[in-house]
């Protein structure tokens, strides 16, 4: 059963210079929070083994986020930014991911006020000859606000995680006005179908492993597939 959510508790003041947009050049020394009986204490990761009891129960999460966010232009020159949120044809999200030529997805929809339905072409601006050879189009089928059903298409036989990687960028700030736009329902099926939710994860998706730290303690873990897709927006 998925809790009732409202997306005004989540709802907080986030200025862009607290924003982490790149890792730390040592990545053990990232900030690390404790929370134990009421109090919370700092700490850095790279102290987590003796942090951790020799019982203790870990979870790896080794999915990748998707370089869902596409850019296409109209001939008028306007840019349309589309974000990929859930496949529509195939519906499951392995299926879609190996789809080749075509593919349908519900999607955020960037400045959608300006795609008055004509076929985009993806931006090229460095005029990649990978991209041009892939030639790949979005058509809008269907549009309720900022949302939408798109349907891309592109030449050749590769999947469309390969376009994905070949097209798609990562945003690396969350998804702020956009995501408004986005319904109870659509969040919902967003957390029942994203393998990064734990709490959510198909029995299927996790592997059992166990894990030693450099203090010589061990612990159970669990290990996530890496083939599942792992978006990364945030709803605020």
């Amino acid at each position: 059963m998925i809790p009732d959510i409202r997306i005004e508790d989540y709802n907080y003041p986030l200025p862009d210079d607290r924003i982490a947009k790149y890792p730390l050049a040592e990545r053990d020394s990232s900030k690390l929070l404790r929370y134990e009986n009421g109090v919370v204490k700092e700490y850095v990761f790279r102290e987590i083994p003796e942090l951790l009891p020799s019982d203790a129960v870990m979870v790896f999460n080794d999915t990748k986020v998707v370089p869902a966010r596409l850019h296409f232009v109209r001939p008028t020159g306007a840019r349309i930014e589309i974000f990929c949120l859930q496949p529509v044809t195939p519906e499951e999200y392995n299926l879609a991911f190996a789809t080749t030529g075509s593919c349908t997805w519900k999607c955020v929809i960037g400045n959608a006020k300006k795609w008055k339905g004509d076929v985009l072409d993806l931006y090229n601006p460095e005029e990649s000859d990978e991209i041009k050879s892939l030639s790949m189009k979005a058509e809008l089928i269907s549009r309720e606000g900022q949302t939408g059903i798109v349907k891309f298409s592109w030449n050749g036989d590769f999947p469309f995680s390969k376009v994905l990687e070949i097209c798609g960028t990562i945003s690396r700030h969350t998804l702020t006005e956009k995501a408004k736009a986005l319904t109870l329902k659509d969040i919902r099926r967003f957390m029942r179908n994203s393998g990064a939710l734990l709490p959510l994860l198909r029995p299927d998706s996790i592997s059992r492993r166990t894990f030693s730290t450099e203090s010589g303690k061990k612990a159970l873990t669990w290990k996530l597939s890496a083939s599942m897709w792992a978006p990364a927006p945030s709803f605020r």
